[in-house]
C-alpha cells in the first residue's frame, strides 16, 4: 500500500501549479523540449517543471526523454552508447537550441524558482544508477523537487538511498502497443496491478490522462496522497482531467487559459 503521510504539506507543492511538460516547449518557435529556453520560458509563466533524465554512456545524469539521440539531435544511436562529453558536442536539429543540460544544471537554472518534477527513465535492466546519480545531485536542491519514474526499482532505490526525498510513482494501464513492445506480459501485469507499492511506498501518483478514471488513482486519494497525471493537450481534456486529478502535466496549451 502506498504509505499515509505524515505531513501531507510537504507535498502541496505538486499540486499548486500545472506542470510543463518537458517545459513550455513550442518547437514552432524554436524551443525544445527539455532545454533550457523550455524550462525559463515554463519559469516566467509561473508554470510548474516536468522533465526526463537519462544515463550517459560515462553514468552521468543528462536531461532527455528519448533512449534514442535522432528524434531531436543530428545525432545517431542510443543515449547511453555516448558519453557527456560527446552528447554535449552533439547540436540539435532546431537551429539555436541550446544542446544538453546535465542535472546540476537544470538544479541551478531552476533554482528552487518553481516545482520541480524529474522522471527518471528505465531501461527496464535493474540498473540503479540514474536513481544514485539523481539522488547525489538533487538531495540538497534548494526548492521543491520530486523523484519518480515508471520503474519500481529506481524508485526502490530512491527510497532506500534517500527515504526523506519525495518520490512518486508514474503509471498507467500498461495495455497500449507502446509498452507492449517494450516488455512482457508478466511485467506489464504486475506493473498495472502496483504489486511493488510495499517496496517503494510513493507519496504520488502521475497517472496516462487517457485511462483516468483508475483505480489505481482511486487507492491513492483513498491515503490522502496526491494524483496527477500526463499528458494533457487541449482544454477540453484538462477540464475533465481535473474531475479526477489535483493537478495535470500539460503541453502544446497556453498557461493562461489553464485554471490554477
Amino acid at each position: 500500500m502506498p504509505r499515509v503521510v505524515r505531513n501531507p504539506d510537504r507535498l502541496q507543492f505538486l499540486v499548486q501549479r500545472p506542470f510543463a511538460h518537458r517545459g513550455l516547449h513550442d518547437a514552432a518557435k524554436g524551443v525544445i523540449e527539455n532545454t533550457a529556453q523550455a524550462f525559463s520560458a515554463a519559469i516566467a509563466a509561473r508554470c510548474a517543471i516536468e522533465c526526463d533524465i537519462v544515463l550517459t554512456a560515462d553514468g552521468e545524469a543528462v536531461v532527455f526523454h528519448d533512449d534514442r539521440l535522432e528524434r531531436l539531435t543530428r545525432g545517431k544511436g542510443r543515449v547511453d552508447a555516448h558519453t557527456l562529453r560527446e552528447l554535449k558536442a552533439i547540436p540539435f536539429r532546431q537551429p539555436g537550441a541550446k544542446g544538453f543540460l546535465t542535472l546540476p544544471e537544470l538544479a541551478a537554472l531552476v533554482d528552487g524558482r518553481t516545482p520541480l518534477l524529474v522522471e527518471m527513465k528505465s531501461c527496464w535492466n535493474g540498473d540503479t544508477r540514474l536513481a544514485e546519480q539523481a539522488v547525489r545531485h538533487l538531495r540538497d536542491y534548494p526548492g521543491p523537487i520530486a523523484l519518480m519514474s515508471f520503474d519500481p526499482v529506481l524508485l526502490a532505490h530512491v527510497a532506500l538511498i534517500a527515504p526523506e526525498m519525495v518520490r512518486g510513482l508514474v503509471a498507467c494501464e500498461f495495455t497500449h502497443d507502446f509498452w507492449r513492445a517494450r516488455m512482457p506480459a508478466p511485467l506489464r501485469i504486475a506493473l498495472r496491478r502496483m504489486a511493488h507499492l510495499d517496496e517503494t511506498q510513493p507519496e504520488f501518483i502521475s497517472f496516462g490522462v487517457d485511462n483516468l478514471p483508475a483505480w489505481q488513482t482511486a487507492r491513492f486519494r483513498r491515503r490522502g496522497l496526491p494524483v496527477l497525471c500526463w499528458t494533457v493537450r487541449d482544454a477540453a481534456t484538462a477540464s475533465r482531467a481535473r474531475r479526477y486529478a489535483d493537478q495535470i502535466t500539460f503541453e502544446n496549451i497556453d498557461p493562461a487559459r489553464l485554471a490554477p
